[in-house]
């Protein structure tokens, strides 16, 4: 069934109208879901790759790669209230990202932040922000920290091959 964009939510319009004035050149592809679950769909085609974007009424937009078939019920790897980070998300992913595979950097940019931001934000130097970005290894007071600095809070889990946990650290 073809949809006509002005059948879409106000969110999933302006993201794909940002997306192809940002983009001309991408393909997308959009599908809206079930009829009483409101959820879109859009395929995103480009140079070195594809991912799919899904919007849904309550969550807003996760990202998923384009290899993984979504399961119902099953959250995306990435998922982005506000259209503005999801945006910025996709610029990164159309310049080669992966999804579900974010660094430091990326998390900063997706905030919207400049490295003298997050550093004032810290109480460091810019330079700081710079010289943690491009490490291999944290500690994880300092990854917290600046996951703190972004506005987030940091979990962690652990995998098995038969299940998987929450992580809770000593303080």
């Amino acid at each position: 069934m073809e949809y006509n964009q002005k059948d879409m939510p106000p969110s999933v319009r302006q993201f794909l109208e940002a997306l192809e004035t940002m983009h001309p050149s991408l393909s997308v592809v959009f599908e809206k879901g079930g009829d009483k679950t409101g959820d879109w769909w859009l395929d995103v085609g480009h140079r070195s790759g594809s991912f799919t974007v899904h919007w849904e009424p309550k969550t807003g937009f996760g990202l998923h790669p384009a290899s993984d078939e979504a399961v119902f019920g099953e959250l995306p790897p990435e998922r982005y209230a506000d259209t503005a980070m999801v945006l910025r998300r996709v610029e990164q992913l159309v310049d080669d990202g992966q999804v579900g595979v974010v660094g430091l950097r990326d998390l900063r940019e997706v905030q919207g932040l400049s490295q003298a931001e997050l550093a004032n934000r810290l109480g460091i130097q810019q330079a700081a922000v710079s010289k943690v970005e491009r490490r291999q290894d944290l500690h994880l007071d300092t990854l917290s920290a600046i996951v703190k600095a972004l506005g987030g809070t940091l979990e962690m889990k652990v995998r098995f091959p038969g299940g998987e946990v929450p992580l809770r650290m000593a303080h």
